[in-house]
């Protein structure tokens, strides 16, 4: 994963655009891609952790087209 540069004031923020490619997604088995999916929950729960002792922040937007949308 990329670092983002840290700032004169402590604050920064890391802008990661991944792009889906629906086919490589659609191509495993169900159990494989409930497996992917139970990883990122994980991953999320530990952001959460993150945020609650206050070591940190973050969220998760879903970009349709020209507009993005705060999942969290």
């Amino acid at each position: 994963m990329n670092q983002a540069m840290q700032t004169v004031e402590g604050w920064y923020c890391l802008h990661d655009f991944p792009l889906m490619d629906w086919a490589k997604w659609k191509s495993p088995s169900s159990a494989v891609r409930e497996r992917a999916l139970f990883k990122f929950k994980n991953l999320l729960n530990k952001w959460e952790k993150i945020e609650e002792d206050h070591n940190g922040s973050h969220t998760v937007y879903i970009v349709v087209g020209q507009k993005a949308i705060s999942y969290l």
